[in-house]
């Protein structure tokens, strides 16, 4: 399987467990945490920047017991490079070390970022929920999701269990981290489920900077198309004068034809009869599919700027450009736009409360992180980069 494919299957995997609020949780673990109050490693952002990482080829012996401890849990580096040397093996293909560890470094941190959060908002549910736990219908709930993974595939257990393997995982690990996600989920929608309400202002604002990205809608023409190839017209036969060059001659049956679509003849009908253009358009009468305003190519990209000076239903004058004598009956057009606010509210609105629960999730993971204190992240993502890099390339 190709790193591409691989990459696209495990994101699959990792939208599918991380659904709902717990997706949301984690895209801002990933991104959010990132702020220099959550750093409170060894060296802060600056120094890291600066961090000679190794350049020689010979590294030293890996220190296969190193964890990363989160209180009492251990982050194992395998956890962290297991999942993702389909993306850091290619990183590695022809790059010393120092190379390979400019480009992986960022991702092996935010992933080790990440799982940090992860083990930190574990260890808040737990503790929140504390005797209240019913482990037998967490465990039913995990198989419930566990078999939502397998329908997912369509019931194929051997593409499933393929996944899950890219994933580093095995069905029982991947059963006890449903259980994990679940508990986690549960605990989030408690301390993120109050949010202040949102006033119209608020709508209309947020209606206001999301309008020209996410809710315009480009203008449109559709057209009939009778395309005369100058060097393919026969002067003798196109109603022209012995003397008349291709061009005239051309022009010369380009009139002939707007006037008899004009005076009540059917313009498909002389379009599969007259017109050089492409086959299946000919055989349609001419007609095109819909065209998004200013995406024509030349030379045809003069029939867009004639289409807005037309009305649906009227045949153009003669159009020439770069060897083609063009005649265009307009069929449709519609001008650019934007969905209206009552439209899209329900999206603004849900857009809104994303916004705000990163924010208040961002917040809550600052503070677990700062108070974890985890001296030896750095460290941990260095001896994870430089065991990718030596699996990657067989370094002993």
């Amino acid at each position: 399987m190709s790193c591409r494919k691989r990459r696209i299957k495990m994101r699959q995997l990792f939208l599918y467990m991380l659904s709902g609020c717990f997706l949301t949780a984690f895209a801002v673990a990933a991104s959010g945490c990132q702020s220099d109050k959550a750093k409170q490693g060894k060296f802060s952002e600056e120094q890291m920047a600066d961090f000679e990482l190794p350049q020689r080829q010979n590294l030293p012996a890996p220190s296969g017991g190193f964890v990363l401890s989160i209180n009492k849990e251990a982050i194992t580096v395998d956890e962290i490079i297991s999942p993702m040397m389909g993306a850091l093996g290619p990183m590695a293909a022809g790059k010393d070390f120092r190379g390979f560890a400019q480009q992986a470094r960022p991702l092996v941190a935010q992933a080790v970022m990440s799982k940090a959060a992860d083990a930190l908002l574990y260890q808040q549910a737990r503790k929140q929920a504390a005797d209240s736990i019913n482990e037998d219908a967490l465990d039913k709930a995990a198989q419930a999701e566990v078999n939502k993974f397998v329908a997912n595939y369509r019931g194929n257990l051997p593409e499933a269990n393929r996944v899950l393997e890219e994933m580093g995982m095995d069905w029982r690990q991947f059963h006890d981290y449903q259980k994990r996600l679940l508990l986690t989920q549960y605990y989030l929608s408690q301390e993120l489920g109050t949010q202040e309400a949102i006033t119209h202002s608020d709508l209309l604002d947020k209606y206001n900077e999301m309008k020209d990205e996410h809710f315009s809608r480009p203008g449109q023409i559709q057209f009939r198309l009778i395309d005369i190839v100058i060097d393919k017209v026969e002067v003798d036969k196109a109603g022209g004068e012995a003397s008349d060059t291709p061009k005239q001659a051309a022009l010369k049956r380009a009139e002939e034809l707007v006037e008899k679509i004009r005076e009540g003849g059917d313009f498909g009908e002389l379009a599969k009869k007259y017109s050089n253009d492409a086959a299946h358009r000919v055989a349609r009468g001419g007609l095109w599919a819909p065209v998004t305003a200013g995406s024509l190519a030349a030379p045809h990209d003069v029939l867009d700027k004639a289409a807005w000076k037309m009305e649906a239903g009227e045949v153009s004058d003669p159009i020439e450009a770069d060897g083609h004598i063009f005649i265009m009956k307009l069929e449709s057009k519609r001008e650019a736009s934007c969905e209206a606010f009552e439209e899209v509210q329900g999206q603004i609105e849900a857009e809104i409360q994303l916004q705000r629960r990163k924010t208040a999730l961002d917040a809550m993971i600052d503070r677990l992180i700062r108070q974890a204190n985890i001296a030896n992240m750095d460290t941990f993502a260095n001896i994870c980069v430089e065991t990718a890099y030596r699996r990657s390339t067989k370094i002993q």
